[in-house]
């Protein structure tokens, strides 16, 4: 896989990150917003039903970027094997 296209799929995913914001931030809202036990069991049980799918995706996502982040790219440039050199004891050549 060439870097532009590991770019390209990890901008991909962090769209769908953003674009899936809302739907988590309100679900949240929902269940911080509640009075009283009732209603906070009311939205969890929504939450639950209204994001299960959204949070897969999500996790899917933010572990995709994590294999593509650390995926070295077939156009990428060799990188060097630096050898450092031990310095001699005094007289040793």
């Amino acid at each position: 896989m060439e870097r532009a296209e590991i770019e390209g799929e990890i901008n991909g995913c962090k769209n769908i990150l953003d674009n899936t914001d809302y739907q988590i931030l309100r679900a949240i809202e929902d269940i911080f917003a509640a009075d009283g036990v009732a209603e906070l069991l009311s939205a969890l049980a929504n939450a639950g039903k209204q994001i299960a799918q959204t949070i897969k995706l999500r996790k899917q996502c933010r572990a995709r970027i994590n294999e593509l982040e650390a995926m070295p790219a077939d156009d990428d440039e060799p990188i060097a094997e630096v050898i450092e050199e031990t310095p001699t004891e005094q007289g040793e050549e």
